[in-house]
């Protein structure tokens, strides 16, 4: 079957570029030449005579973009076309015939070279351009990108005084030929996030050693109950970027102690009704067989016309079974995502309702379902550490089967001008739940795990005068989460492939936690070359359980506890050239006890009214100085962080106990952070990050601090990569990564495991075809044999899985 499908995507693949070759036989003419403003640059629409598609490819010479046409000729007047200071950044658009069966469209930028992108249309074709940002006073140019998970409003990232990573579109759908895993992504660019771990969730990937919050467009994913699946919630190609604020940060509430991983989905394009549709398959190069073959389809569709606009995008991947570089399966296990079909679905619905109102309705859906055809089971051979996949086709009996789902819907109402503010609303609905791959053993079980989200949030950005303004508002949440439950099995049943109900434990019990939150967040231009910004968030939160005996037998006493604190941050960024700024910067995050955890390992006699009333939020505290600068050919950061919590938050494992139990003893983290990003020439680009970080926790027998543990702090990273544009049209990218060793909490008693480095390579390159691309992927390029520190961390043998060998993709894109 897999086979099957990978022909009709070859098929498919191959379609438009035999339509696209044929093309080049037959010249079409350009009747007109037509340019219009938009709210991002300009339009220049190529309008055409008969259905045939034009052909394109882009150079870039000094500041201008230059678009050939090899199958077009001009019929305007004159046979040449010439407009100048069309708008803002762009100074002139010409085109003209270069030959009897080629045109050439130039556009030059004021003070770079403009961004620009192909689309077919049914008029003929049309070229999108951005213009680069305006120019500083020493003609350097200043690249602008808007923040809004800093501050819940758009600000330029060289005003933000922290530490934030922005990935766009562009570098999401470059990482996307190797890995449609959105953490992986993240570990492979963001300084402070752990390393790719190939896993279907965040465990071992925290973000400056602690949880980060997860939101998509403004909506929290990670609540109180659930496991750090929020990263599935999502495919890649609905994502328009991702903002990532390094540092603990309450400006959108609890749990993000670590940060804030800010998921903006697709923006409409304008004026026209854009299609776009990808195709693609992944194998395990050295094992070119039906188990390894996995396969991808896309499509996106989005217009805008007449104040009323839409996006759409609906994705589906198949994955096969991966294969480490030795050619062995890796087994399944409850984290990883070989034999997983992926789904996901997003809608946009907008309505400008006038020159300063706007309506916006999003539906968001994902779920992974997984098919097992192997169990995993520790290594026969005693000189062998990694698992093994025995063969099982797995079935399930009055169970439900491995799957994670998440639905997701919001309303988002915007007014420019109500008494000289600027408002946002928004209502979101959020539901999601999972089941796992069975857990192997004597005692073999599945878990289970729902729960539902209400909220909503207001907001009014107000000037205060020409150089400060206050955003203020309110932000309202009820979860519920649902049952924590453990299916236990039948462990002969399990050993011939069949997952047979035996009973049913409650961890914990169903649970509601209602939050409100009241802030105020202040910006002001205290010169031209100095920023100041600082806010106040008081937030206090609600949690009730009924009464409940958890799985150790234990009879919990249910009741309600209140919980509230006050936060602060303030931060400044001193211009010292033009081009060069400093920061520096004090925030607190903080996050209520995982409840779960608590009531899942807490002994009989344990009441909620009573002992959670010791259970304060843990609240952080972080100091952070850093350095930017932005030249013409290089944009380069380094910054130095320090956070306490005298409350910390950190499970352990204690004997007699089948469960981590939460341990609340001060903890410190610390480290380093370094990014570079250099344009050598304009077809040559290399760059890197480097990302170190420790921390301690204090022993509360000793006293003495103690380094963290495997699952808090991740080891050294540091990433390189060179990006080339070969041929027009043609580029290509080869990344490195390095994961150092880390035997500090080893060595002190704390891990029963030290972490080994070990090096990565990936390829990647981009061909353009016609209207389209063709995109190739080689993950593991050297095929190291090597374990993810995810792997390494996990203490049983059936977990020691190996990460994938060399694995290519192929994929083709095309607009139309």
């Amino acid at each position: 079957m897999k086979l099957s499908l990978l022909n009709n995507i070859a098929i498919a693949a191959v379609a438009p570029m035999v339509v696209a070759t044929s093309a080049f036989a037959q010249v079409t003419s350009v009747t007109d030449i037509q340019i219009f403003s938009t709210e991002t640059g300009l339009e220049v629409v190529l309008d055409t005579l008969g259905d045939e598609p034009l052909e394109s490819f882009i150079t870039r010479e000094g500041n201008s973009i230059i678009v050939n046409i090899p199958n077009a000729q001009l019929s305007v007047s004159g046979s040449e076309f010439r407009q100048t200071n069309p708008v803002a950044g762009v100074t002139e658009v010409t085109a003209v015939n270069t030959g009897t069966d080629s045109v050439q469209v130039r556009i030059t930028g004021e003070t770079g070279v403009p961004q620009a992108e192909v689309v077919q249309s049914s008029q003929g074709l049309v070229l999108s351009v951005t213009p680069v940002a305006e120019m500083a006073e020493d003609d350097e140019i200043e690249v602008i990108e808007l923040v809004v998970t800093a501050t819940r409003t758009q600000q330029a990232l060289e005003d933000v005084p922290r530490s934030v990573t922005v990935i766009n579109r562009q570098q999401l759908e470059e990482q996307a030929n190797l890995t449609q895993n959105i953490g992986d992504i993240l570990g492979q660019l963001v300084p402070g996030f752990g390393p790719p771990n190939q896993s279907n969730r965040t465990n071992a990937q925290t973000l400056r050693g602690r949880n980060a919050q997860v939101l998509i467009d403004g909506i929290p994913q990670r609540s109180n109950g659930s496991f750090n699946l929020q990263l599935r919630y999502i495919d890649p190609s609905s994502i328009e970027r991702i903002e990532v604020v390094r540092g603990p940060s309450a400006i959108y509430g609890g749990d993000a102690t670590g940060g804030i991983i800010n998921i903006i989905t697709r923006q409409p394009e304008t004026d026209r009704v854009v299609l776009t549709t990808e195709v693609g398959v992944t194998a395990a190069l050295g094992e070119l067989q039906g188990d390894s073959f996995g396969t991808d389809f896309r499509q996106t569709i989005s217009t805008s016309k007449d104040g009323i606009d839409f996006v759409g995008n609906l994705s589906f991947t198949s994955t096969g079974e991966f294969f480490d570089a030795e050619g062995d399966i890796i087994p399944p296990n409850n984290t990883s995502l070989s034999n997983t079909e992926s789904f996901n679905v997003l809608g946009k619905l907008g309505f400008q309702l006038d020159e300063q109102q706007r309506l916006q309705f999003t539906l968001n859906h994902a779920e992974d379902n997984r098919d097992l055809d192997f169990i995993a089971a520790g290594n026969p051979d005693p000189d062998e550490e990694k698992a093994v996949a025995i063969p099982r086709n797995v079935t399930f009996v009055d169970v439900d089967s491995p799957h994670i789902s998440s639905t997701s819907a919001n309303v988002n109402y915007t007014h420019d001008n109500i008494l000289g503010s600027s408002l946002q609303a928004q209502a979101y609905y959020r539901a999601s739940e999972q089941s796992t791959v069975p857990f192997p053993g004597n005692f073999p079980f599945i878990n289970t795990n729902d729960g539902e989200t209400f909220g909503g949030r207001l907001q009014l950005e107000t000037p205060i005068m020409e150089t400060a303004n206050v955003l203020w508002g309110v932000d309202l949440e009820r979860q519920k989460n649902g049952e924590n439950a453990f299916i236990d099995l039948d462990p002969d049943e399990l050993d011939q492939g069949r997952v047979v109900r035996t009973e049913r434990f409650i961890g914990s019990p169903d649970y509601d936690l209602n939050t409100l939150g009241l802030f105020a967040q202040g910006q002001w231009d205290v010169t031209n070359k100095l920023a100041a910004s600082g806010g106040v968030r008081y937030e206090r939160f609600n949690f009730s359980a009924d009464d409940f005996t958890n799985f150790n037998g234990a009879d919990i006493t249910g009741g309600e506890v209140d919980f509230d604190d006050v936060l602060f941050n303030v931060g400044t960024v001193y211009d010292l050239t033009d081009t060069v700024s400093v920061f520096a910067n004090f925030a607190q995050g903080f996050s209520a006890p995982t409840f779960r955890s608590i009531l899942q390992g807490a002994s009989t006699g344990f009441a909620i009214a009573d002992d959670f009333q010791d259970l304060q939020p843990q609240k952080v505290d972080e100091y952070e100085i850093g350095i930017r600068g932005n030249w013409n050919r290089v944009q380069a950061s380094v910054a130095a962080f320090y956070n306490f919590s005298e409350l910390g938050s950190r499970l352990v494992q204690v004997p007699d106990n089948q469960f981590l139990v939460l341990e609340r003893d001060p903890q410190r983290n610390y480290g380093v952070e370094a990014t570079v990003d250099f344009q050598a020439t304009d077809s040559l680009q290399v760059g890197g990050i480097f990302s170190w970080n420790e921390g301690d926790a204090e022993d509360p027998d000793t006293g003495e601090f103690l380094p963290l543990g495997r699952f808090d702090i991740q080891p050294l990273k540091l990433t390189a990569y060179v990006e080339h544009e070969t041929l027009p049209g043609w580029s290509n990218r080869l990344q490195a990564l390095y994961v150092g060793d880390r035997d500090r909490a080893f060595e002190q008693g704390v891990d029963p495991v030290d972490i080994n480095g070990y090096f990565l390579v990936d390829y990647l390159s981009s061909i353009q075809i016609g209207q389209g691309q063709l995109q190739i992927g080689a993950e593991n390029l050297l095929n190291n044999q090597y374990f993810p520190v995810y792997s390494q961390a996990l203490l049983r043998p059936i977990d020691n899985f190996a990460g994938r060998g060399r694995t290519v993709s192929l994929s083709y894109k095309l607009n139309w």
